[in-house]
């Protein structure tokens, strides 16, 4: 049961994934672009053009989003498992780029949205980068790994 808790926070940022991919274009310009705005009027911004800033609060978005994804999933991992580093760092560069995948594929299927390549791509960096770094630690400060044999009931 406690092995659990590591869990919760993965599902928690997929669920936030999924809420904010199911919302059709109208909505999520409404929503970027009230952050783009008010970006604009906080930093007195009033040369920069509203259309960009908004795909650049997008992307950043899906990199961060996914950043905090790779956190939890390499934590829970790490946490749950007794499988090795390597393994480790494979699993959790698996789980986010499927989940990145099947993200891609639900906005598809949302009225007024596009699956994007690119944002696979952005989507995989932000949490390949926070894998790595979290792989890193575990290899430089994290001597021995503690294996759990378990026998296979043939």
């Amino acid at each position: 049961m406690k092995r659990i808790i590591y869990w919760v926070p993965v599902f928690i940022i997929m669920i936030i994934i999924f809420y904010f991919s199911k919302d059709g274009s109208t909505a999520s310009d409404y929503k970027s672009n009230g952050i783009a705005d008010f970006i604009i009027r906080v930093f007195d911004l009033k040369k920069v053009d509203p259309f960009y800033l908004n795909i650049l609060i997008r992307k950043i978005a899906h990199f961060g989003i996914y950043f905090l994804l790779g956190f939890f999933v390499i934590n829970a991992l790490y946490k749950t498992t007794n499988i090795s580093f390597y393994e480790i760092f494979i699993y959790s560069l698996l789980i986010c780029i499927l989940y990145a995948c099947s993200d891609e594929i639900h906005q598809l299927l949302v009225p007024g949205r596009s699956g994007e390549i690119r944002d696979i791509i952005i989507d995989g960096s932000g949490s390949s980068i926070m894998i790595l770094m979290y792989y890193f630690y575990l290899k430089l400060f994290v001597k021995k790994r503690n294996y759990v044999k378990i026998k296979v009931i043939e």
